[in-house]
């Protein structure tokens, strides 16, 4: 579970409408091109999870991961494994080793 809030403007103070998606964290917003790597590929895998479960038909999910350390890396594979029996797929893409890898997922390795 992430402190932060997500946020989606489509209308700017003086009503010009606009597109703008982020994050509340301590009060404040930050709008996703402002996010780190980090936090980008977080808004990013929580917003794709919410699509993926809204959309009809199958329901994928790739995700970009490798800006995650491992700690937050973990994080994420942590929260998408109670939605595993909701997703016909499920790919995130990293580098990243994570051990012990959390229940539920496997490791393609492109060597083997």
């Amino acid at each position: 579970h992430r402190p932060e809030t997500p946020y989606l403007e489509l209308e700017n103070d003086r009503g010009k409408p606009i597109f703008e998606l982020g994050w509340i964290r301590d009060g404040e917003r930050i709008a996703l091109e402002a996010l780190s790597d980090g936090e980008t590929a977080i808004f990013a895998s929580a917003l794709g999870l919410a699509l993926a479960m809204v959309s009809p038909g199958l329901k994928l999910l790739f995700l970009e991961a490798d800006t995650l350390d491992a700690h937050n890396l973990k994080a994420v594979l942590d929260c998408l494994q109670p939605f595993a029996s909701e997703l016909d797929a499920c790919i995130v893409a990293t580098s990243r080793i994570v051990d012990p890898l959390p229940k539920g997922w496997g490791v393609l390795d492109p060597r083997d």
